[in-house]
């Protein structure tokens, strides 16, 4: 499902691909969409536009688009985000 989500205090919307699985690509991944999912339990390693957002892996509790786009930017560049 792609959604927008804009956090207060964002300037603008941040485009989401969010799925309960892990995708290699998705749709609008080559336009700076990014993706986050569950399912797999951390066991999968965050890219910097692909991050598991289970509530497992962030300390029992929901996240928001400012906490994903912080841990993103730690993980190691990919192909998709070159």
């Amino acid at each position: 499902m792609r959604t927008f989500v804009q956090d207060p205090g964002m300037p603008e919307p941040v485009a989401l691909w969010a799925s309960h699985y892990a995708h290699v690509t998705w749709p609008h991944a080559w336009h700076g969409d990014l993706h986050v999912y569950g399912h797999s339990h951390g066991s999968i390693p965050a890219t910097r536009t692909s991050l598991d957002v289970g509530v497992d892996c962030w300390d029992w509790r929901p996240v928001t688009s400012g906490d994903i786009k912080a841990r993103m930017e730690e993980a190691p560049a990919s192909d998709l985000s070159n």
